[in-house]
């Protein structure tokens, strides 16, 4: 169910509500992709750990780092 309301929110173009339906559904790599188009990096990050992506999880601290540290100011 979660997967098809996220692909549902992809065809309206919205990222931050198709990478949470992704998220629940335990998809951590759809949401990944989709909380970085919605520039959501601390999700990013939590998506990477719940679902054991720790390279994506190096890659996106590898090229967006300074802004993930000033979001989490």
């Amino acid at each position: 169910m979660q997967v098809s309301l996220g692909e549902i929110y992809l065809s309206e173009s919205m990222p931050m509500k198709a990478g949470n339906c992704f998220y629940q559904a335990k998809c951590y790599e759809r949401a990944v992709k989709e909380y970085e188009k919605a520039e959501a990096l601390t999700k990013c990050l939590s998506s990477c750990s719940a679902g054991k992506l720790f390279g994506f999880g190096f890659e996106l601290l590898g090229r967006k780092g300074g802004s993930v540290a000033a979001e989490l100011e």
